[in-house]
């Protein structure tokens, strides 16, 4: 243990009488590394250092051997060393270097000490390398390893907080990561407690992504990169970097030209101040440089600058002009090779230019190219090897947003406008692909089979299964978005491909609960479906958006498109798609508290259900009647309702849908004060979910009756109710539940007078909620501001 290092390197030292100062002089160390060695900073030294310990200290061989041991790494301590390779050409910065490094090395809470430093500049300015460059310098500073995550903060899709964190945890051993951000946190930071780490959080784009990422532990320095400065990071040292000097400018390009620049320093310098200074530029025209030994450095100068003029993104010079033209002249250098992968690779990055977003998959490349997948990916990693793509993940790219300026100038002088039209439909094809194939291998897939073409997912046969298919279209949802809606503006084609991306988007939307998005894609669309050539669309797009509105708490907006739903139901003369939407009209109106409206749509959907034979539709709409009569003070006509759904939810034979019911009716009768009913109810479901094996269900129950408890004034009841909640929500890993449990529970310690605990949770609440777009984050607001 690094304890006992410590304590063994102390006890010996004071034995012998002397001073941190006498000893590190003695053993021809620094005091600094006497201190770290003591306080358990430092716990695994070299072995030299301890051999010159031991000598300084006159240990006899027994207690030099006892010395060695606890300073001995354990064997089964698994030590991550993520940081990147670091960059053999890196070239100057050597005062931002030396101030990064004493930052990352000093003690905590004395001059110069930090557990979060901030590096902050433009794209391409070079901050990750001097991240890296000072995590090889401290590597002996963190025997504990050293982390690495690309929170892709400047790209069109940042990594959610909670996704980085999963990745840190399976890198500390951790495979059932919680999928709710505040337990994930709370996992990782008990991981690293007490160990000495570097958390490097590179491209990060705001102290919100940050901020559930940090330790906070001074063992553990955390160094974050970003194009902003995050003020809003409490405690960091900033440090700003600015471009390269031109002498250092010249000195990276000489390193990447392999020193073909010392004979043409006029021309060096030229080249340097078309690149903008700028580090990515210059390695791009020193590596273009390289490659070809009959070009001359005034070539090299000559090219970009005639490069800058062809692209037309020159009009005076400047910084971004020196970098587009670098760019340029690479990409062509790749289309004039003799090589076919160059050749392809040319064509590629024109192409994924035109994709919505900056990070993309290989299978949206491959659509857009027309080519098979491997051959694209291998041209893609040559993309990457040339450092005009990088590879956040596997089978996934991104591109620097400067290189897609150039990219795109040159797609447009290389393609047509239909050329242009087909990337674009062979992309949304891809989308329809990947959501259609979805819906075919959900065992439980709605009946939209009746209207989708089985050919529509010939592009996504290759997904094996379910899962597959629902993380390909998350991982790609930002850009699905973006590319839906340019394309709802689009050609016919393309406004086609819109309305079978928002049909089919539902499955994939509502597993993921991404209710913001597909709220998009159904708004995209309503406006282009046609109810007398299609009123199967119709009906669906309206359906979706009606439940989509309803999850975001737009009650009037979804009652408006579930009415449309109903009537072209009734037009199609099919009875399941009116039941159902009947009943979600019901329920949302009585949300809405338009309950003689909601009366009438419980009391059709119920009567219809009847007539299919639909025993759940039927259930839940003699529900809602009791939820009715409920709010209208009728309570025995509620009791009667709710009774009656029993009954008819009890004949499926189906225990965790009658549970389901009891949780429901609970809460109406917690909401209209009749709490003995409430608690009733509550105990029936939680006897049938613990019967069941259901942790969740458990959860699920117990939040409810802890709001019961509160809502009583029986807060300690109601706290110790809500930490048993937590407990199972964070085991089943259910994100929803803990940030319900979250919320309750925070507004229970307040009336506690634990105000900091209460606004703790009350903050981990909102960040879920924020980043599912759900209408509690305004009640999670409003109970912070209000504290």
């Amino acid at each position: 243990m690094s304890t006992r290092l410590g304590g063994l390197l102390r006890a010996h030292r004071t034995a012998a009488g002397l001073s941190r100062e006498a000893l590190a002089e003695r053993a021809a160390l620094s005091v600094e590394a006497i201190r770290a060695l003591e306080n358990g900073r430092r716990r695994y030294p070299r072995a030299s250092t301890i051999e010159h310990l031991a000598g300084a200290l006159g240990l006899p061989e027994a207690e030099q051997e006892l010395l060695v041991q606890a300073a001995q790494r354990p064997v089964a301590q698994a030590v991550p060393r993520q940081m990147p390779a670091d960059l053999a050409d890196f070239v100057g910065r050597e005062q931002a270097l030396d101030e990064l490094v004493d930052a990352l090395t000093a003690v905590p809470g004395h001059p110069g000490g930090a557990v979060l430093v901030a590096i902050a500049g433009m794209g391409g300015i070079g901050k990750t390398s001097l991240a890296v460059r000072a995590a090889q310098q401290t590597v002996d500073e963190f025997p504990d390893g050293q982390l690495y995550v690309d929170l892709r903060g400047h790209g069109g899709d940042p990594v959610p907080p909670l996704e980085a964190l999963g990745r840190v945890l399976w890198t500390l051993g951790v495979r059932d990561v919680p999928d709710e951000l505040a337990a994930a946190s709370a996992r990782y930071r008990s991981l690293l407690a007490g160990r000495r780490v570097l958390l490097v959080l590179d491209n990060a784009a705001s102290t919100t992504q940050v901020g559930p990422l940090l330790p906070g532990t001074a063992e553990t320095v955390t160094l974050v990169t970003s194009r902003r400065r995050l003020s809003g990071l409490d405690g960091a040292k900033h440090l700003p970097l600015d471009l390269l000097s031109e002498a250092e400018g010249l000195e990276l390009l000489a390193s990447v030209a392999e020193n073909r620049t010392d004979q043409e320093p006029a021309a060096a310098a030229e080249v340097v101040r078309l690149c903008g200074r700028l580090p990515l530029a210059l390695r791009i025209a020193g590596t273009y440089l390289a490659d070809r030994p009959g070009l001359s450095v005034k070539q090299l100068a000559a090219a970009l600058a005639d490069e800058q003029s062809k692209l037309g993104v020159l009009s005076s010079t400047g910084l971004g002009d020196g970098v587009r033209s670098s760019l340029g002249v690479s990409v062509e250098a790749l289309a004039a090779s003799a090589r076919k992968v160059d050749q392809t690779a040319a064509r590629a990055l024109p192409l994924v230019s035109l994709l919505a977003g900056d990070d993309f998959s290989l299978r949206v490349a491959a659509a857009a190219l027309d080519l098979p997948v491997f051959e694209v990916e291998t041209a893609l990693e040559h993309l990457v090897d040339v450092n005009l793509l990088e590879t956040p993940a596997l089978r996934r790219y991104r591109i620097h947003d400067l290189i897609r300026a150039v990219g795109h100038d040159l797609a447009l002088s290389m393609t047509t406008e239909e050329d242009r039209a087909a990337v674009r439909l062979r992309v949304l094809d891809q989308y329809v692909a990947t959501l259609w194939r979805a819906d075919e291998l959900d065992p439980q897939s709605p009946v939209r089979v009746k209207w989708h073409d089985p050919a529509w997912v010939a592009g996504a046969l290759d997904l094996p299964d379910l899962e597959s298919a629902l993380e390909e279209f998350d991982a790609d949802r930002n850009n699905l978005v973006l590319a839906t809606q340019a394309a709802a503006a689009g050609s016919r084609a393309e406004r086609e491909r819109v309305v079978r991306i928002a049909a089919g988007a539902s499955l994939a939307c509502r597993y993921h609960r991404r209710w913001l998005e597909w709220k998009q894609l159904n708004q995209f669309a309503v406006g282009l479906v046609d109810e007398r050539s299609d009123p199967m669309a119709a009906f669906m797009i309206h359906f979706d958006l009606g439940l989509a509105q309803a999850e975001l708490g737009d009650f009037a907006g979804g009652a408006e498109h579930l009415a449309v739903a109903r009537r072209l139901a009734a037009e199609l003369g099919d009875g399941e798609y009116q039941a159902k939407s009947l009943m979600n009209l019901a329920h949302v109106l009585e949300q809405a508290d338009r309950l003689e409206e909601g009366r009438q749509a419980a009391q059709d959907s119920m009567a219809q259900a009847i007539k299919i034979g639909n025993e759940n539709v039927e259930a839940y709409s003699r529900l809602i009647l009791g939820q009715i009569a409920g709010k209208e003070g009728e309570f025995e006509a509620q009791r009667a309702a709710f009774e009656a759904a029993l009954d008819v939810i009890r004949r499926t034979d189906r225990p965790s849908r009658v549970a389901a019911l009891q949780l429901t009716i609970a809460e109406a009768y917690r909401t209209t004060g009749r709490y003995d009913d409430a608690v009733d109810a509550l105990r029936q479901a939680e006897v049938i979910h613990r019967a069941s094996g259901s942790d969740g269900g458990v959860a699920e129950v117990l939040d409810h009756l802890g709001a019961v408890w509160f809502e009583l004034g029986r807060y300690q009841d109601a706290l110790s109710t809500q930490q048993n909640a937590l407990k199972l929500a964070v085991v089943v890993q259910e994100q929803d539940r803990e940030a319900s449990v979250r919320l309750r529970m925070g507004q229970t310690l307040a009336a506690l007078g634990r105000a900091g605990e209460a606004r703790a949770e009350w903050q981990a609440a909102l960040r879920f909620y924020d980043s599912h777009g759900s209408p509690r984050s305004e009640q999670a607001r409003k109970l912070l501001a209000g504290q």
